[in-house]
């Protein structure tokens, strides 16, 4: 059974602009995910785009990119760049891309691993900026209405 969340607890976290709060958020949306073995998930493409790069993100930081870039199926990947394109994120597409060519090669890896750790602050604010121009899918995804509820 889906978990539903109210208003204000979903209008909390993406209000709180802290990496947890953000964090938690991407994991109640990959949860809600309506199709979780298609490479978007079945998401909308701002909430998919989200949650993924919440883990290539995190991943990276923790043990380097290519480690994101050698787990992550191709067509995951690709559902990914496609989103970037969409969404106009040319920053983060340039260096996801980037990441996606060029994964088996150390001294090119060390190239996005440095920006990846000399930009946290831009990846928050973008992160937090998709999450402002797209609330009302996440809300839509994880909040009931009283006619789920009761009906």
């Amino acid at each position: 059974m889906k978990a539903v969340y109210g208003e204000a607890y979903v209008e909390k976290l993406i209000d709180a602009r802290s990496y947890d709060a953000m964090a938690t958020l991407g994991a109640h949306i990959e949860a809600a995910a309506p199709l979780p073995g298609e490479p978007a998930l079945g998401l909308p493409i701002p909430l998919f785009v989200y949650v993924e790069a919440l883990t290539w993100l995190a991943q990276s930081v923790r043990s380097g990119a290519w480690t994101y870039f050698e787990a992550t199926p191709l067509l995951r990947q690709e559902a990914m760049c496609q989103g970037l394109a969409q969404l106009g994120g040319e920053l983060f597409m340039g260096w996801y891309c980037f990441g996606m060519r060029h994964w088996m090669d150390s001294s090119r890896m060390r190239e996005l691993d440095h920006w990846l750790d000399e930009s946290e602050q831009v990846q928050e604010a973008w992160l937090a900026s998709l999450l402002d121009s797209h609330r009302a899918r996440v809300k839509e995804l994880l909040c009931a209405r009283i006619e789920q509820v009761v009906g």
